[in-house]
Formats: C-alpha cells, structure tokens, sequence
C-alpha cells in the first residue's frame, strides 16, 4: 500500500508537507493542544471528586428515614404481558361512516 501512495515523489513531498503543516498548526499558540489539556484537566478534577465522594460516604440523617417501595412491574429481562383487549369491531366512526355514495343514516 506504501508503495501505491508514494510512488510518485511529488505526492509524498506533499503528503509530509501537510503533515508537518498539521503537526505545526497543533503545538502553535491557540492551537488545538491548548484545548486538549484544558479538557484533560476538568476530566482529571470530576474523577478525583468522583473518588473522593465514593470515599467519604454521606453522613446517615437523623431517624428519619424513608423507605421507597419499588413497583410491583416486571424485572429486568422479564416478558411483559400486554392487556389492551383485542377488539376486531371497527370504532364508532368507522361503523358510521358507511359507504361514500350512501345517503346519511338519520
């Protein structure tokens, strides 16, 4: 594949010339790096709170406690039953609606 690319020394110039172009663009002032330590650093700060709340547990509350039930549902990966009636009648408007040329039912 290599071989394909750059057998022609003008296209390989080229190819090493935008890549040290991009390479220059992303170290340069307001470049891209700035932003990705910048992002770095506010991944690195949620994660130490995220340590440190999961280390210091929240103190219990005074005697009062509540207690929330869950409900009654199916589980996680249990089959639901469907309950809505299975009613081959038409509703009331399509009942009513008869056919296009018919004189209206009084």
């Amino acid at each position: 594949m290599q071989r394909l690319l750059f057998r022609d020394w003008r296209f390989a110039l080229l190819w090493a010339i935008g890549l040290a172009a991009s390479a220059a663009a992303f170290v340069s002032q307001g470049g891209g790096h700035e932003e990705l330590a910048k992002s770095a650093r506010e991944i690195k700060a949620s994660r130490q709170a995220a340590e440190d709340a999961a280390a210091d547990p929240a103190p219990a509350a005074s005697g009062d406690v509540t207690v929330i039930e869950e409900d009654e549902g199916p589980g996680f990966g249990e089959p639901q039953l469907d309950t809505t009636p299975l009613d081959p009648t038409p509703k009331d408007e399509e009942a009513s609606a008869g056919q296009p040329g018919a004189a209206p039912q009084p």
